[in-house]
This record gives structure tokens, C-alpha cells and sequence, in this order.
């Protein structure tokens, strides 16, 4: 039985693209085969998709899309405040 989860989130539209591309290389190589996923933009969301055999890689699967998006953000703040004080 497989597990379905679809991750809808919001972002800014400056940085939709930016996102999407550093998810992207995670659905090509999964470190894993208990989990495959993929990602596309809508409007203006990252949406990702994740398959999982069971409970367990399913949890795993969300929770490490979830830290790499937080970090990803965490990133692009520091890097565009960085940009914005470098030009004061």
C-alpha cells in the first residue's frame, strides 16, 4: 500500500524559482527507494509530492523536504540582507 502526501506551500515570488531549483536534484536521486517524490510550481507554490511504502518513509520523506525548505529560506534571508547592506 502505498502513501500519498501532497505539500502545498506559499512563497514569495521572488524566490519561486530559486526554491524549486534547489529541491529539484532531491526528486531525481532519492537517497532512498522506500520514497520517490517530485515538485512543480503553481501560481505561487512549491508543490511536492511524495510517494512512500509506509508510515515510516513517509514521515521521513515530509520532514526532510520540510529542513531542506527551512534552509533553503534561512539561505536566501541571510544572502538577500547580505545583498542589501552590501549596497548601503
Amino acid at each position: 500500500m502505498d502513501i500519498r502526501v501532497t505539500l502545498e506551500i506559499q512563497i514569495n515570488k521572488n524566490v519561486l524559482e530559486p526554491i524549486y531549483n534547489a529541491l529539484k536534484p532531491e526528486t531525481k536521486a532519492p537517497p532512498t527507494e522506500r520514497s520517490r517524490s517530485q515538485i512543480m510550481i503553481k501560481d505561487s507554490m512549491v508543490i511536492i509530492e511524495i510517494v512512500a511504502n509506509d508510515l515510516t518513509s513517509t514521515r521521513a520523506a515530509v520532514n526532510s523536504y520540510l529542513r531542506w525548505l527551512a534552509g533553503i529560506l534561512n539561505c536566501l534571508e541571510v544572502t538577500i540582507k547580505w545583498g542589501v547592506k552590501k549596497k548601503k
